[in-house]
């Protein structure tokens, strides 16, 4: 569907349609704003952009936008299903304890167990790990002089501080 554009500077959408306006903030900030989604793009953009849309993507790469409204899609899903979970999970416990067994440790292991799936399955919206450094960081190489230099600080050390012949 597409906004059309009204005499007096707004925009006319059909009833109940969500408009997006994707700009980069020169003259198209009252669009952004007026819009049910303003997107605004680049690094490049104006501050007042910035501010007046819902979204801001620091690069001008259109194809970052499609990435976007699948992240968020994806993140729907997820919360959905996490919600769905956890009540059926506290309906089945308390069905349960109803029915005569009100177990603590079942309360306590079935919570447990659906935080650790709901965020397991949370955490599957990030997507592959990241790619290891090839070069080691500061502390690495920090960690690395210290092992290097450890056998000459564990060697044993008479009174006066000589090293101990073996």
């Amino acid at each position: 569907l597409r906004a059309e554009p009204l005499q007096g500077g707004g925009f006319c959408a059909p009833k109940h349609a969500c408009v997006g306006m994707v700009g980069d903030g020169v003259n198209d900030t009252p669009a952004l704003a007026l819009a049910s989604v303003g997107i605004a793009m680049g690094v490049a953009g104006s501050a007042v952009a910035m501010e007046t849309s819902d979204v801001a993507l620091m690069d001008s790469d259109l194809r970052k936008l499609a990435k976007a409204v699948e992240l968020g899609r994806q993140v729907l899903r997820v919360i959905t299903q996490n919600c769905i979970f956890a009540i059926v999970v506290k309906v089945a416990v308390f069905a349960l304890a109803l029915g005569g067994y009100p177990f603590l440790w079942l309360a306590i292991v079935s919570d447990v167990g659906a935080m650790i799936i709901v965020t397991l399955n949370g955490v599957s919206v990030l997507g592959k790990a990241p790619r290891r450094r090839r070069h080691p960081s500061s502390s690495q190489k920090l960690m690395n002089m210290v092992g290097a230099a450890s056998p000459m600080m564990l060697r044993p050390r008479g009174d006066d501080g000589d090293e101990v012949e073996a």
